[in-house]
């Protein structure tokens, strides 16, 4: 099973307010929403993969993610590696984490 999970920064835990989004007002609360966002992230990969997935595609939808902090087994993409991997049919499961409604 191949995964492909986007990612966004709004839906991350412990994100109250829309403040914490601004990354030049706001640098401490914009900080903690990546790193958030990140362990959010991270605990979806692990789940895929403890769950048995082969492959993890993750796609940082809003250029938010912490340099470092992906787990190491999942495969970063840009945009337009991940259609690609869509339109190769390379992906069997889609999720999405910390994106708003």
């Amino acid at each position: 099973m191949n995964v492909l999970i986007i990612a966004g920064i709004d839906g991350a835990w412990g994100v109250d307010n829309i403040a914490m989004l601004d990354k030049t007002a706001n640098k401490e609360g914009y900080l903690t929403a990546c790193e958030n966002m990140m362990k959010d992230v991270n605990a979806a990969v692990e789940g895929f993969f403890d769950g048995g997935a082969e492959k993890v595609y993750v796609l940082d939808e809003e250029n938010h993610f912490v340099d470092g902090m992906l787990d190491k087994r999942a495969t970063l993409l840009n945009n337009d590696d991940w259609e690609k991997v869509v339109k190769e049919k390379k992906v069997d499961v889609f999720a999405e984490v910390c994106t708003h409604a």
